[in-house]
């Protein structure tokens, strides 16, 4: 397990699981899990939050257990990115392999997505059925569930009071001019947001 599962009112701390864990802080089961709350100073998500088929449920835990005042970072793939449907679109076509989130309707099908989590002042996790087959592109997410976007992650986190941004950071000339100009088009996206109240 490379990153601690987040489930009901425990988490279970896997190999990898939470690094600098305070044993004090929670009760260890016989099971392996382990019930804390208001105990983690910092949590960070790097490529998980896509693959997940409750993405309230996983961040009503993260908010559950990370102290007041303190750091939330969410990093992975603007999955309602116009242009990381284009990218995709672009390496099908020299790869002679097409992508189906890699189309022209797909790519058309982001940006009246985008607009529309743009103008909603609620978030509205959208989910889809992951594609499991033959589309061995790499960093194409073929296999997310939640289509991930900083509209909806930015609309929950104010709503629980967060103060939170999104700095996403682009590859390459273009994407470091896309991620300045309109860093919630970008492909990828990285939100800092700081939980409400004050830094034990």
């Amino acid at each position: 397990m490379a990153c601690a599962v987040l489930a009901g009112t425990s988490i279970r701390v896997g190999v990898n699981g939470i690094g600098a864990f305070n044993q004090s802080a929670g009760t260890l089961r016989s099971n392996g899990w382990v019930e804390i709350a208001n105990a983690i100073n910092s949590v960070g998500t790097y490529t998980m939050l896509e693959h997940v088929p409750d993405a309230d449920t996983v961040l009503g835990e993260i908010d559950r257990v990370l102290l007041p005042g303190e750091t939330l970072v969410i990093c992975g793939p603007n999955m309602l990115s116009p242009f990381h449907a284009a990218r995709l679109w672009w390496r099908g076509a020299r790869s002679g392999r097409r992508h189906p989130d890699g189309t022209p309707g797909g790519i058309v099908r982001c940006v009246g997505r985008s607009f529309h989590r743009a103008l909603s002042l609620r978030p509205r996790f959208l989910y889809r059925q992951p594609m499991t087959q033959g589309l061995e592109f790499a960093g194409s997410d073929y296999d997310a569930i939640f289509l991930m976007n900083p509209y909806d992650l930015l609309h929950w986190l104010r709503a629980k009071g967060y103060e939170a941004r999104n700095q996403p950071r682009g590859t390459g000339r273009a994407g470091q001019l896309l991620a300045r100009v309109a860093p919630n088009f970008s492909g990828g996206l990285c939100i800092v947001a700081r939980k409400p109240g004050r830094p034990a």
